[in-house]
């Protein structure tokens, strides 16, 4: 009877643990979205912010900030 509990304690830790590694990579995610929402991040990467502004707009990328 001891080894049955104890089997299904491992199989509780092994989904709960799973559980917590999804959460915490969706909380990094989530946080990288916001992070480039507001910090100006373009979707195609850092560093990249002059070519996606001179997309929008004729203008010159450093005349936009």
């Amino acid at each position: 009877m001891l080894m049955k509990y104890s089997a299904i304690n491992d199989l509780f830790q092994h989904k709960q643990l799973k559980f917590n590694t999804s959460i915490l990579m969706y909380v990094s995610v989530k946080k990288h979205e916001m992070n480039a929402s507001y910090f100006g991040e373009t979707p195609e990467g850092t560093g990249q912010a002059e070519d996606y502004r001179l997309k929008l707009s004729p203008r010159k990328a450093r005349q936009q900030y």
